[in-house]
């Protein structure tokens, strides 16, 4: 597809470092380093301004909206509906009846799957989604899809993660297609999807389109005429407004036929015993009070990005994901996921051997704020076979010096992680927790130099920083010149025998036999046992499956306890019903001891597991 154009700024620059004196909380240091806040997809910060906007409203003007007629409810009245004004101006919505006030992108998706869903879809109609979408923008279609009998349908995107596969495009947009939703720019991959473009197809197929705008509202100057969607829904927290304000603009012809989405006061006409007579969009989706703040508040970060520029903001996001792009590629055996261009701010990757959560918790010592995990797009993870990513998101309040903190927290990481010799057998000199570690005949005791001993067991550093966090801020650094007592009595006077101890038995542990989530997920499958070792509680646990157990004999069931260990039982129970919930007191009363069941089969073994993976070892029996 072909680049998208920005509406030139104007020839006045931006002052950018100036504008970080309006957000207070990014000066601070947070573990003694100055912080660098590159987690703004999760949530933006605020600006002072939106801050003294709320702080004003709750001060001089609170009341409750629409229903009194004494001076502060007026006043809270004309600020909540002026915000409604702003927001349609904010997205060039024909007009302010066309935007509806939510918590924010997700109760306005659901707002549409609810009302407009089950109107409107029916077996034999299809939802076509795209592979990359938020969870937010697939389980209220998923739930939809199941009351209705529709179908979803899954737009891919690509192997590499880099665009979106237009050829399956082609085949996938019948006419059977009622609604297509689609993320204008993703919160994993960074891809800035063509949603002009997708939306002319829609209308051409009599299809409904959705665009979800969580990343782009707050940076891309966003026009919903000019993309041509049915609906956009956005939210307040990701822009530089407060929390639990979001909207949904949607065509007021399609508005004026959905039913409401809740109910109660506000959303009325007339109501008596027999039913109720609803008010017109928008205020027919906006039941009970308001969030009158967050809308002002909402408001005042309108007038603030505008201010700015929104072409300026998204060309300034850009350049930081590019040139964040270019330093972790040249950290070497890094994978980094999406678009090398046309990408919004946010940029996903991981680096070889080193898990996302170590990684995000190793930088945050060093004052980095980055997001570890699958980043409600678990269906999109998997795709990539992955279990997760790092993420750092930017924002206008950002500077390049920030990328260059976060790249050498990077490096740092990579050098404590990274090591290729934690796997190597050869390389230990003895597995014993008991015995001396020696090299050369020098005995690495608490007497040792830190430079001796984390030369000679590198895997050493991430035992330390696992359990006690040294090594990931200045002042609790491994210092080559000092010894190991040395660095326990600099850091919380920590007993030097202890630590030593801990290292060795990271050691043994390090070099026993282990296997992948994923083997252990096919040999429970075909009914053998795994051993799991809980690092941090020490348990152990024999794990097992019992596939269906509702369904089989009594003589059957018998059989198989028979076989398994009468303590530290971890049962994969697959039964999803209400009776799953007492699995454990059922086999405690068949006298099993220290008894832990999952229930919901392998996928919920998987999830455990690769949500915890710096928690748990995996062996054979």
């Amino acid at each position: 597809m072909s680049a998208i154009a920005l509406e030139q700024p104007p020839e006045t620059s931006v002052d950018w470092p100036a504008l970080r004196k309006d957000f207070p909380i990014l000066d601070q240091e947070v573990n003694g380093h100055p912080l660098v806040f590159l987690d703004s997809a999760a949530s933006s910060q605020r600006p002072r301004q939106v801050v003294d906007a709320i702080r004003h409203y709750y001060e001089h003007d609170h009341a409750n909206v629409h229903r009194g007629i004494h001076e502060l409810s007026n006043r809270a009245t004309a600020a909540y509906e002026d915000a409604r004004e702003r927001a349609a101006r904010f997205f060039n919505a024909p007009s302010a009846n066309e935007i509806v006030f939510t918590r924010g992108t997700t109760e306005a998706i659901n707002l549409v799957a609810s009302s407009w869903g089950r109107v409107n879809l029916k077996s034999g109609d299809r939802i076509l989604l795209t592979e990359m979408e938020h969870h937010s923008n697939l389980v209220p279609w998923q739930l939809i899809a199941q009351e209705t009998g529709a179908e979803i349908v899954y737009w891919p995107v690509v192997d590499t993660g880099e665009a979106l596969d237009w050829e399956a495009f082609d085949r996938l947009f019948t006419p059977e297609v009622k609604l297509l939703s689609c993320v204008h720019i993703s919160n994993s991959l960074g891809m800035l999807n063509p949603v002009r473009e997708i939306c002319r197809r829609a209308r051409e197929n009599g299809t409904i389109a959705l665009v979800d705008g969580a990343q782009s509202a707050g940076h891309y100057p966003v026009d919903v005429q000019e993309i041509g969607c049915d609906f956009y829904a956005f939210s307040g927290h990701k822009m530089c407004g407060p929390t639990g304000i979001g909207g949904l603009f949607g065509r007021f012809e399609l508005l004026s036929e959905m039913p409401p989405y809740h109910g109660g006061g506000e959303m009325i006409e007339e109501v008596d015993f027999s039913g109720a007579l609803y008010k017109a969009p928008p205020h027919r989706f906006e039941a009970g009070t308001p969030n009158m703040a967050g809308a002002i508040g909402l408001h005042a970060a309108m007038d603030y990005l505008d201010a700015i520029g929104r072409a300026r903001i998204f060309e300034h996001d850009a350049a930081l994901a590019a040139y964040a792009y270019e330093q972790i590629e040249q950290l070497g055996n890094a994978r980094i996921f999406g678009p090398r261009n046309e990408r919004g701010a946010v940029l996903s990757f991981l680096l070889e051997d080193v898990h996302a959560h170590d990684l995000v918790t190793y930088v945050d010592q060093r004052g980095v704020a980055l997001r570890g995990g699958h980043h409600c797009t678990q269906p999109l993870m998997k795709k990539l076979g992955v279990v997760g990513t790092a993420r750092a998101s930017f924002y206008f309040y950002n500077q390049l010096s920030e990328v260059d903190a976060m790249v050498d927290a990077l490096q740092r990481a990579r050098r404590l992680f990274g090591d290729a010799s934690w796997n190597d057998a050869a390389y230990w000199q003895n597995s014993s927790m008991t015995a001396p570690m020696k090299r050369k005949g020098n005995d690495l005791g608490p007497s040792s130099l830190m430079s001796d001993l984390l030369e000679v067991y590198p895997w050493a550093q991430r035992a330390l920083f696992r359990k006690y966090h040294i090594g990931g801020c200045s002042s609790c650094a491994f210092k080559p010149d000092e010894t190991l007592a040395m660095l326990c009595e600099r850091n919380d006077s920590l007993d030097p025998a202890e630590v030593l101890q801990h290292i060795r038995e990271s050691h043994a542990e390090d070099t026993r036999i282990q296997i992948s989530p994923k083997e252990t997920a096919d040999r429970i499958q075909r009914g053998e046992s795994i051993r799991l070792l809980d690092i941090r509680t020490k348990e152990e646990w024999d794990v097992v499956r019992l596939p269906a157990a509702t369904r089989m004999s009594q003589e059957s069931m018998q059989d198989i306890l028979t076989t398994w260990p009468r303590e530290g039982l971890m049962v994969i129970y697959d039964h999803l019903g209400k009776n799953s919930l007492n699995a454990a007191t059922y086999f405690q009363g068949q006298g099993f001891a220290n008894v832990r069941c999952l229930t919901g089969g392998i996928d919920a073994w998987s999830q455990e597991v690769d949500s915890s993976v710096r928690r748990y070892r995996l062996e054979a029996n």
